[in-house]
């Protein structure tokens, strides 16, 4: 049985949040740390 069409489209939805929020980590707990160590270097 296939899921409506709105179920889908709050699961998508949610997904991306999902993924901005998983994105939005990544970037301050890896890449700022190893900005400021390079900036620290120059």
């Amino acid at each position: 049985m296939s899921l409506p069409l709105r179920a889908w489209l709050m699961g998508l939805t949610a997904l991306m949040l999902i993924w901005e929020m998983f994105q939005q980590l990544i970037w301050l707990l890896l890449i700022q740390p190893l900005y400021g160590r390079l900036s620290e270097y120059q």
